[in-house]
């Protein structure tokens, strides 16, 4: 374990003297909507034509390799909520501007875009390669622990199962000898302690949930399924953007890949929810909600009332800790 911190310790050293320069440069993407989410392909690999057909972007839409210099921005809409969709330039140079990168390091997802007239499979192993050389990763990981860091309010756990060789005390100690004060940390399953310094050495590589859009199926049908099986466990969709077929499956594919939950609330006396819901990610608690509200909801919290498919019966009165489900519709009462 104290080897494994030692690394730790020097690739934090090593990583915060290589950024310096980047950081001063840093640029400012204003994020819109329930999720930022780029498209990255290779030059006439369709980006264009897909961001065309999806939103009311107006991209160069050409045949000559690298048309787009620049990040192009357009709002997908899904049911009630938006997606902003970012066109970058063409791999493997465009993800080396600092636009690229920035986009890159705030997005919530990844849209891998391949052309399935050229080599739709060396296309998407590339583009996982090069993420994976800018601590991207577009795979789940398969770990029972979950750490996202916070700006604030402390460490918060949760344990839903065992601890195996360690107490809560010990995980404390351990996130904070690396340095982690604020972070909201869930514990599934069988835990040890080594399982959470694997975690927490794991989130040096950021995981963006990947989507995997195979382009020009018009041309060769049967490449959607050959990649789909090669690329597993990333969702695949095969489209046709000059024919417009099945662009309209991408939304939903991306609202369950990032796995949003959309909740709603109202004021007392009111049916209808008051303005757009609020979006999580994962898990959300009333607790979560209030916070996002307002911070003075937690301290003048008396309950809440609940209508949705995570309660009995509409109206149903809950605690804080009460977990909520996409489509819940939340009143919360204050002292």
């Amino acid at each position: 374990m104290q080897i494994k911190r030692k690394i730790a310790s020097l690739k934090g050293e090593l990583e915060a003297s290589s950024g310096k320069s980047a950081r001063t440069q840093s640029l400012t993407f204003q994020k819109t909507g329930a999720a930022l989410i780029p498209l990255i392909g290779y030059p006439n690999s369709g980006k264009s034509m897909i961001l065309a057909a999806m939103t009311k972007a107006k991209p160069r839409v050409s045949e000559v390799p690298f048309t787009t210099k620049e990040p192009v921005v357009g709002a997908l809409q899904f049911e009630d909520i938006q997606f902003q969709l970012v066109e970058l330039p063409s791999i493997p140079l465009g993800l080396r501007l600092p636009s690229s990168r920035e986009i890159l390091r705030i997005c919530d997802g990844i849209i891998l875009v391949a052309d399935a007239s050229a080599d739709p499979i060396s296309q998407v192993k590339t583009m996982i390669h090069l993420l994976e050389e800018m601590g991207i990763t577009p795979y789940p990981r398969e770990s029972n622990v979950e750490i996202k860091r916070t700006g604030g309010g402390g460490l918060r756990i949760t344990v839903n199962g065992v601890l195996t060789d360690c107490s809560l005390r010990d995980v404390r100690e351990v996130l904070a000898q690396y340095g982690i004060k604020n972070a909201l940390v869930r514990l599934h399953g069988t835990v040890g302690i080594g399982d959470v310094e694997d975690a927490i050495l794991d989130a040096r590589s950021i995981f963006k949930p990947g989507v995997v859009v195979v382009n020009k199926v018009d041309l060769r049908p049967h490449m959607g399924d050959i990649v789909r099986d090669r690329i597993a466990p990333l969702p695949c969709i095969p489209v046709s953007a000059v024919k417009e077929d099945n662009l309209g499956n991408i939304g939903g594919c991306l609202f369950e890949t990032l796995r949003l939950i959309r909740v709603y609330t109202k004021e007392p006396g009111e049916e209808a929810p008051s303005g757009p819901p609020f979006i999580f990610k994962g898990e959300a608690t009333v607790a979560e909600l209030a916070r996002r509200i307002h911070s003075s909801f937690i301290e003048n919290f008396r309950y809440a009332r609940i209508w949705g498919s995570s309660c009995k019966y509409p109206g149903e009165k809950a605690g804080l800790d009460r977990k909520l489900c996409d489509g819940d519709i939340v009143e919360i009462r204050l002292k």
